[in-house]
């Protein structure tokens, strides 16, 4: 017990300390769930991303699985949906694209060029026919994305460096393209709440991936297939793909 004259300023301390730990943000009851959730979020954007002299790398890896005198091959290319244009010509519009059976594509099937000249929006066709979820992705591109894109590039072009391109869609020569993917915003905001732990989006895209593999094993000894998604999607899908039995080769990356 602390003597008389310094009661006071023990109390004023006591007080100080138990208002402080009220206002405390994060408390520490959640801290360690807080904490838990974002080194997660770093082991799994890790084992893709890679930080060098050359800036930003992302890194592929490639899953294979055995059975009997058949291989399955699968080789996971992480995607940045806007980047320089010299990242998707050594990805989605490079040759060694079309060597593979299959390209598993992330979002709607691709539209001709007929159809994405005919309209210039991005997530409705026009501004009659569109709906008030069509309508408000489209402000929120025009007004959060394609303006600050539109002054990125501005301001690199003064500084002589490369601009800024939306992910494009594959280009392919003999190569099937596989669309499994319906780029819904439920879906989509499931999949960020959970921070990648639920991603419907990439579960149909492992079913289709694992029957069209079937579907192909009487035709040749060995198929390989190339799956271009965002990075965000890479944990799932790698857990997704060892669970029916593939393995990372370790030459992959």
């Amino acid at each position: 017990i602390p003597p008389r004259r310094g009661r006071a300023s023990f109390h004023a301390a006591s007080t100080l300390r138990a208002a402080a730990h009220l206002f405390t943000w994060p408390p520490r009851c959640q801290r360690p769930r807080i904490f838990h959730a974002a080194s997660t979020l770093r082991a799994k954007m890790g084992r893709y991303v890679q930080l060098s002299r050359q800036g930003v790398l992302l890194v592929e890896r490639s899953f294979s699985r055995q059975e009997k005198n058949f291989s399955k091959t699968a080789v996971l290319i992480p995607m940045m949906h806007v980047a320089s244009q010299a990242f998707y010509e050594a990805t989605l519009s490079s040759a060694r694209l079309s060597r593979f059976h299959a390209v598993f594509h992330e979002g709607p099937p691709p539209q001709g060029d007929h159809e994405a000249k005919a309209s210039h929006w991005r997530f409705i066709t026009s501004l009659r026919s569109a709906s008030a979820v069509g309508l408000y992705l489209e402000c929120s591109w025009q007004v959060f994305f394609a303006a600050p894109l539109a002054a990125s590039n501005g301001l690199c072009r003064r500084l002589g460096a490369s601009p800024l391109v939306v992910q494009p869609e594959p280009a392919l020569s003999g190569t099937r393209l596989v669309a499994t993917d319906s780029a819904g915003l439920a879906e989509t905001l499931v999949a960020m709440a959970s921070l990648g732990t639920v991603d419907p989006r990439a579960q149909r895209m492992v079913a289709a991936l694992s029957e069209d593999d079937s579907r192909s094993e009487g035709a040749c000894c060995a198929t390989s297939h190339a799956v271009p998604w965002g990075i965000a999607h890479m944990s799932y899908i790698e857990k997704a793909l060892v669970k029916q039995g593939f393995k990372e080769d370790p030459s992959s990356s």
